[in-house]
């Protein structure tokens, strides 16, 4: 999600059925979120965002902006399993990703 709205006949996929899908051929799900919401922290404002702790545990690898999300200097962050995000940090997109030691 992010600053705009979808409007009339519109749909998503379900990321648990992507990602069951993805297991099911012997890939790996990833989903970029863009910006999301990390806490529940006011339920009325956040009500349509989609909670980053569920949606981490619907798929292997998820990314989501920093700076959208916190409001913050530019970021993007990706969350998964330890040996998913090595992988990352080897692969030749590297420089151009940036994963820190923090990822």
């Amino acid at each position: 999600k992010s600053n705009f709205a979808l409007m009339g006949f519109h749909s998503e996929v379900n990321i648990k059925d992507l990602h069951e899908l993805a297991k099911e051929k012997g890939l790996l799900s990833y989903y970029d979120l863009g910006s999301g919401w990390c806490e529940n922290l006011n339920e009325k404002l956040i009500k349509n965002e989609p909670k980053i702790r569920k949606l981490v545990q619907e798929c292997d690898i998820l990314s989501f902006s920093g700076d959208k999300l916190f409001g913050s200097v530019q970021a993007g962050i990706i969350l998964g399993k330890k040996e998913l995000i090595e992988k990352l940090k080897q692969n030749q997109l590297l420089r151009m990703l940036r994963v820190d030691k923090l990822t």
